[in-house]
C-alpha cells in the first residue's frame, strides 16, 4: 500500500511532510475539542435553535464555512505557522461538522443518535491511523526529505529559523552531501536570518520536563506491574460492554454477530497481555510490545462499542488507555535506540 502512494506521489511529483503526521494530530484533536465543547454549551443552554421562524442554522453548517476557510488560507497563503493555523480552522469545523452526525445517519433519533459518539471516535481513529501508515517520517525518500527542507526554508526567508530548526534540517538532507540538490538547499537554508523565538524559554522549560519524565519512566523498572493490571482491568471492561449490549442491543442497531466484536476484541486484549507477563523475564522488547498490541486493539475496536454504549463516559477509559500506551511507548523506545526518538523538522 505503501510502495503504490509512492509512485502515485512520485507521477504527480507530490512529497511527504515531515510534519504530517503532527498536522492531522492537531486537526484530530481541535476536532475533539470542539465536539467537547460544543455539547457542553448546548447542554448548560438547553439545546437553543439558532434561527427566525421555521429556518433553523445547524452547526455544521458554520464547520463546513471553517473547513472551507481553511482550504483558502491554505491556497491564498504561504507562511512558516500556516499549516498549524489550516490545522487549527480546519479541525474546528470539522468538529463543528461531525458533531451532528447523528443527523444525518439517524433515522429517529437526530442528534441525539446514540451511536454518534462512537462514529465520531471511529472517524478520528481512522485519520490518526492512516496518517501513521501514510506519512511516518522513516518512509520519507531523499526527494521528500530535501523538497522538506527547501520548503521550510523558502517559508521562513522572512521570519527566519532559529538555531534548532536549522539543525534539523540540516539532519534531514546530511545523506545527501556532495550533491548538487544538497548545495542548492544548504544555500537557501544559509538565506534565512537568524529568528529568536518568543516563546524560547517556555519551549525549553517544557523540554527539560518532558525529558524528566521519561527518564522517571524509564528507571522504574516496576512500572511493568501497572501496566499489566491497567490493560487487565480494561480488558474486563470490554467484556462489561459485551453484558450491556446483549442486553439492549436492539436499542443500538446490533445484531448478534456485531455484538460479538467487544467480547472478541476483549480476549485477544487480554490474551496479548497474558503472553507478555512471561515474555517480560526473556525479552522485555517484546513483551512491551505484546502490551502495546493490547492497547491498541483496546482503542481501535473495544472503545468504539464503549462509546456507542456510554457515550461521553468512555473517555475516562480512553484517557486511561492513551497514557498506559505513551508509557510503553516510552519504554520500548528506551530497549530500542537507548534515548526517546528526536522530533521531526516542523
Amino acid at each position: 500500500m505503501t510502495t503504490m502512494v509512492r509512485a502515485r506521489a512520485d507521477v504527480w511529483g507530490l512529497s511527504r511532510t515531515a510534519a504530517g503526521i503532527r498536522h492531522v494530530q492537531t486537526v484530530v484533536l481541535a476536532a475533539v475539542v470542539t465536539v467537547l465543547l460544543t455539547r457542553l454549551a448546548l447542554s448548560e443552554s438547553g439545546y437553543p435553535k439558532v434561527g427566525v421562524s421555521h429556518l433553523h442554522i445547524a452547526h455544521a453548517l458554520w464547520g463546513g464555512l471553517l473547513m472551507l476557510f481553511a482550504v483558502i488560507l491554505q491556497l491564498a497563503l504561504i507562511g512558516p505557522r500556516l499549516a498549524e493555523v489550516t490545522s487549527v480552522v480546519g479541525g474546528v469545523g470539522f468538529g463543528l461538522f461531525i458533531d451532528e452526525i447523528g443527523k444525518l445517519v439517524g433515522k429517529t433519533s437526530g442528534y441525539f443518535y446514540k451511536p454518534a459518539v462512537a462514529i465520531m471516535y471511529a472517524t478520528f481513529v481512522a485519520l490518526l491511523v492512516l496518517a501513521q501508515l501514510l506519512l511516518p517520517v522513516e518512509r520519507m525518500g531523499p526527494g521528500d526529505r530535501l523538497a522538506n527542507v527547501a520548503v521550510a526554508a523558502a517559508t521562513h526567508l522572512r521570519r527566519g529559523l532559529t538555531t534548532r530548526q536549522r539543525e534539523l534540517a540540516e539532519e534531514l538532507v546530511q545523506d545527501q552531501a556532495g550533491t548538487v540538490e544538497h548545495a542548492a538547499v544548504l544555500n537557501l537554508l544559509d538565506a534565512c536570518p537568524q529568528h529568536v523565538s518568543r516563546f524560547a524559554g517556555v519551549s525549553h522549560l517544557a523540554t527539560q520536563w518532558s525529558a524528566r519524565l521519561r527518564e522517571g519512566i524509564e528507571a522504574r523498572t516496576w512500572l511493568w506491574l501497572v501496566i499489566v493490571v491497567a490493560l487487565a482491568l480494561q480488558s474486563g471492561a470490554g467484556v462489561l460492554v459485551l453484558e450491556s449490549l446483549g442486553i439492549d442491543r436492539t436499542a443500538l442497531g446490533y445484531d448478534a454477530v456485531d455484538s460479538i466484536l467487544p467480547a472478541v476484541s476483549s480476549v485477544v486484549s487480554l490474551s496479548l497481555t497474558v503472553a507478555g507477563v512471561p515474555a517480560f523475564r526473556w525479552n522485555r522488547l517484546l513483551a512491551y510490545r505484546l502490551f502495546a498490541g493490547s492497547l491498541l486493539v483496546s482503542m481501535l475496536v473495544t472503545q468504539v462499542f464503549v462509546f456507542a454504549e456510554y457515550q461521553f463516559f468512555g473517555l475516562y477509559s480512553l484517557a486511561a488507555n492513551v497514557v498506559v500506551y505513551w508509557i510503553v511507548g516510552v519504554k520500548i523506545r528506551q530497549l530500542r535506540t537507548g534515548h526517546p526518538d528526536d522530533p521531526a523538522l516542523a
